[in-house]
């Protein structure tokens, strides 16, 4: 039992407690522990969409990365589809005494050069996680750290690579399973995302590059959406009333994918056997779904890329900084969820506690030489492995720590 302390003692701790709150050094410094560094503030801009289980995953891999690591971590979510409305916000967030020391935009827009301007002046670091058109890029200043040098990255994933890969397994399977209708062809529809977005155009142009390859497959129509499952499901009952012998639907998100099997489910037909839908995003619902036999496939980035990013936006603030041998472009790989591999990714999901994040930070290890934050190394650190000898269409399995 330690000894009691005496009262002068008790009064220099708690003068100590004092100025430690008061200056954030935190409460290590009387376990003699070395001082505690101030916390960075991350914050992330998003366009939420109540519901959505592609951004309420994002945020939850990101809450976990920020608790490892040791940082305060918040998001923003504007629904507002007024990009006027949304710039004024943002805006007045990055000109408070509440502006965080980074901010990660998931979407820009008109407003880009104003919330560019306000991050520059007040000396915050901006990562924007968007494909810019090439009228945005070339009023940037063409990429991160020319004309803005408080821009220090740009994230973000190959649309294109995520509709092609999504689109290849679903037509695969379809080729292998359905037999062509009278006229010689499977028919399709596609479920596509906002018009207004560029993301959009480029997914829809990965599908059409997979549909080269398959002849006998016929995508009847392209149909624009908010993302929200009521429009997937209005446009569904849209098209389904004009191709009446669809065999299923290619979709841009999960959500979209499950959206569209939902209705044509309706009309008697058997998911996996007459009916399929592959989606995009590898969210946890989809995984889900994909193990159950319901999509066919979901391709995107590991939602680990989130965690690659903020290790690397957290070191900058610790003065390390992660162009040098990175670069200012962000680009994780694209993986393919198959019945397959599915449940390897959904298991690394599962274990996302488990992660020790720090292992991975330069600014926690100074011994650390070159980053190493590939999914391989995720996995790895959680007791998710790749199996010598799989078969090369399965990208991963896994086998459980001893």
């Amino acid at each position: 039992m330690n000894d009691p302390l005496t009262g002068s003692e008790v009064l220099i701790k708690l003068i100590f407690t004092y100025l430690s709150i008061l200056f954030g050094l935190g409460t290590p410094l009387f376990a003699g522990a070395p001082l505690a560094r101030q916390k960075p503030r991350i914050a992330y801009i998003t366009p939420y969409q109540a519901g959505s289980h592609y951004w309420e995953q994002t945020f939850l891999v990101m809450e976990k990365v920020a608790k490892s690591l040791d940082f305060e971590f918040v998001h923003y979510n504007y629904e507002d589809k007024n990009a006027k409305i949304m710039q004024e916000k943002v805006l007045r967030l990055l000109k408070s005494v509440h502006r965080p020391d980074a901010i990660i935009i998931a979407v820009v827009g008109e407003y880009t050069i104003p919330l560019m301007d306000a991050a520059e002046e007040n000396h915050i670091a901006i990562i924007i996680q968007r494909t810019l058109t090439p009228e945005e890029r070339l009023a940037l200043g063409s990429e991160a750290r020319h004309k803005y040098k408080h821009w220090i990255a740009s994230f973000r994933q190959d649309e294109v690579e995520k509709g092609y890969k999504s689109a290849m397994a679903l037509f695969s399977q379809l080729s292998q399973t359905k037999i062509p209708g009278h006229t010689g062809k499977i028919d399709l529809v596609a479920l596509s995302g906002p018009a207004s977005w560029i993301g959009s155009a480029l997914r829809n142009d990965g599908m059409r590059k997979a549909l080269k390859h398959f002849p006998n497959i016929e995508v009847k129509e392209v149909a624009s959406t908010d993302w929200t499952p009521e429009e997937g499901r209005r446009q569904m009952d849209r098209m389904m009333k004009l191709y009446p012998n669809l065999s299923g639907a290619w979709a841009a998100s999960d959500t979209l994918a499950m959206t569209a099997l939902d209705a044509l489910a309706q009309t008697g037909k058997k998911r996996g056997v007459d009916i399929f839908a592959s989606g995009i995003d590898m969210s946890d619902t989809g995984l889900s779904q994909i193990v159950k036999g319901e999509l066919v496939a979901s391709s995107a980035m590991s939602m680990l890329g989130f965690a690659e990013m903020l290790i690397y936006i957290y070191d900058y603030l610790q003065g390390i900084d992660f162009a040098q041998e990175i670069g200012t472009l962000i680009m994780p790989n694209i993986y393919t969820a198959t019945l397959e591999n599915a449940h390897e990714h959904l298991e690394l999901y599962n274990r996302i506690d488990k992660i020790n994040f720090r292992r991975f930070s330069k600014s926690y290890n100074h011994d650390l030489r070159r980053y190493n934050v590939s999914l391989t190394a995720f996995l790895d650190d959680v007791g998710i492995h790749i199996c010598s000898g799989a078969k090369q269409s399965r990208e991963l399995c896994y086998q459980n720590s001893p």
